[in-house]
């Protein structure tokens, strides 16, 4: 009976909730996402899908620019949130919405000037790919604003069905354009018309929560937004460079085929990242939150610690027990081999996984040390996969040692951390 009390109390449990809605929503739209990749890995070549997918990795790094901005929005929004100040989260959206518009511009504009070389050292002959893939990047950063809202205003369920929402769009617009026959360049066409959908939904969700203003002085939301925002771009820089660039070096240093195999490891790989990661993407705000009202947030940090270990030791089990099977269904017999590196790969995905956790919790709570963790691990790995890339299992070593490594400082910090915070009688 006091078994059965104690998992009553625990599916009672506020942050496990919370992290089952976001998770079941991420999970949804994640299955969306991976159908796309999927279609594609069995729709286009395997040269092809290596093309893809290391365009989608130079991305992934691209994109910590829109990560930094949705970091540091979600702690502006958050506290606006907690002092009612719904006129100034009203007037931020606006002006935020066209800053956004014009870096997306600004970033949209250097990947076309430099199409040439882009194509050049990713072995692309298709100069007007990288054009489209240029604008792209540039429509997706339309998504920040209703990301971060959505999450500071902490209306998960509502983030949820945007997520889930978006992917499918992502999934069914691209399909569209690969059944009609335009290929890679189709897909990335079809990305563009989905990310203007997305905000167009998340606009509409977010109109509740809006209301008049006149004038309002942004000054001090504009000096946290960027103040903030460095720490987490640097941060976030540092966290997509260490789950991306051994993508785009594969792609750089092996034939295409080898390059496509590599991506469907990495593919299938990051339906455990994903998966995994909804847990950091919970405790973030709610962190966040209780930092800005100055309450006691170990504790709740503690649970979602927990949460998110269970949630990565159960993931690396079945990958570890099944590469095999979750490779057939995934993309079928042609991409077979990449099941001979998935185990390997997973350890890393689980080890990046908890990285991203931690370093989530130390930006919710403005601790900007942990520059002085990754920094050095993100160039150890560059020069170890520099030095170091005969095999792809050379590859996942690296990946394997240098974030094992990082993440044994990291937890070493944040024992640290608290005990000096106990010791002084502050809520650490």
């Amino acid at each position: 009976m006091n078994l059965l009390n104690k998992i009553q109390l625990l599916f009672k449990n506020y942050e496990l909730q919370r992290t089952v809605i976001v998770t079941v929503g991420m999970f949804i739209g994640s299955v969306f996402a991976y159908l796309l990749q999927i279609l594609l890995g069995r729709l286009l070549s395997v040269s092809d899908y290596g093309i893809f997918n290391s365009l989608l990795s130079v991305f992934s790094i691209i994109s910590v620019i829109s990560s930094a901005f949705i970091t540091s929005l979600i702690k502006v929004v958050s506290e606006l949130k907690v002092n009612n100040k719904f006129d100034l989260l009203t007037a931020l959206f606006v002006k935020v919405t066209i800053a956004v518009v014009v870096i997306g511009f600004f970033v949209f504009l250097p990947i076309t000037v430099f199409r040439e070389s882009i194509a050049t050292f990713l072995n692309i002959s298709n100069l007007y790919l990288v054009s489209v893939f240029g604008l792209f990047v540039g429509i997706t950063f339309l998504g920040i604003v209703p990301a971060s809202y959505l999450q500071g205003l902490l209306r998960l369920k509502a983030f949820s069905f945007w997520t889930v929402l978006s992917n499918f769009l992502r999934f069914a617009v691209p399909t569209a354009f690969v059944y009609i026959g335009f290929s890679v360049t189709g897909v990335f066409t079809g990305l563009i018309i989905a990310a203007i959908l997305s905000f167009l939904i998340g606009l509409l969700l977010l109109m509740k929560n809006f209301s008049s203003y006149e004038n309002p002085d942004l000054k001090n939301q504009y000096s946290k937004l960027f103040t903030f925002v460095w720490l987490a771009l640097f941060i976030n820089i540092g966290m997509s460079i260490f789950n991306n660039v051994d993508v785009v070096l594969v792609k750089h240093y092996f034939d295409a085929h080898l390059a496509g195999i590599y991506s469907g490891v990495v593919t299938i790989g990051k339906v455990f990242l994903f998966g995994a990661s909804t847990v950091g993407v919970v405790m973030y705000p709610q962190i966040a939150s209780a930092f800005a009202r100055k309450e006691d947030f170990v504790a709740k940090f503690r649970t979602y610690f927990l949460i998110q270990l269970s949630v990565v030791l159960v993931g690396l089990t079945v990958f570890v027990i099944f590469p095999d099977f979750i490779t057939r269904v995934m993309f079928g017999q042609d991409f077979l081999p990449s099941a001979a590196y998935l185990v390997k790969y997973s350890v890393f995905v689980a080890a990046y996984v908890m990285l991203n956790f931690m370093t989530m919790f130390f930006l919710a709570i403005e601790q900007k040390k942990i520059l002085f963790f990754q920094i050095p691990a993100v160039l150890l790995q560059l020069v170890l996969l520099t030095v170091f890339h005969t095999s792809l299992d050379q590859v996942i070593n690296v990946n394997i040692g240098v974030s094992l490594l990082l993440l044994i400082f990291i937890m070493l910090y944040y024992a640290r951390y608290v005990g000096i915070n106990n010791n002084a009688g502050v809520s650490a």
